[in-house]
């Protein structure tokens, strides 16, 4: 039975915009200040929790993690994310289309690199590597050719083993 005259308030995420506002606000006013000037939205603990992880929020936007997000997760190999999101990068700044197919087959071929046995390309990986990164897959316009495999092996010998040190 329901306790009258009692406000619970409802739990509900806090994206990562709102959570960089409330990290401008801390900047230079009180933890109960910033609270005020949320019109109390947020609990004072909250505002603490995020404070407390304030670098790790303000890496992530600035990295460009999606606004809308409200955690921030790691990915489980951080290495072979890494190396994907330069190859993607690089890839896709010399105007080479690269689809889910691709992403997947040259996450596999790194995967091996790096001596990663436990790895897996399956659908869902792909999906959250995009989400994580802010990719979406267009259709690329202009003078974009097919994959050129010589530049990925290129790339694998100059940049890559550079990096990576292998």
């Amino acid at each position: 039975m329901p306790v009258p005259n009692c406000s619970i308030r409802k739990r509900q995420p806090i994206s990562l915009d709102e959570k960089k506002a409330i990290i401008e606000e801390a900047r230079t006013k009180s933890v109960p200040e910033v609270a005020v000037h949320f019109n109390r939205k947020y609990p004072e603990s909250t505002i603490r929790t995020i404070l407390k992880d304030k670098e790790k929020i303000l890496k992530a936007v600035e990295e460009g993690a999606e606004s809308k997000r409200a955690r921030i997760r790691a990915a489980k190999h951080s290495v072979l994310d890494e190396a994907l999101l330069r190859w993607f990068k690089d890839v896709r700044s010399q105007n080479i289309p690269v689809d889910t197919h691709t992403l997947k087959a040259e996450a596999v071929e790194l995967a091996r690199m790096l001596d990663i046995g436990d790895f897996n390309a399956s659908e869902g990986w792909a999906s959250r590597f995009k989400n994580r990164h802010g990719i979406v897959f267009k259709q690329v316009q202009g003078e974009a050719g097919d994959l050129d495999m010589e530049a990925v092996s290129d790339w694998h010998q100059t940049v890559l083993y550079k990096e990576l040190e292998l």
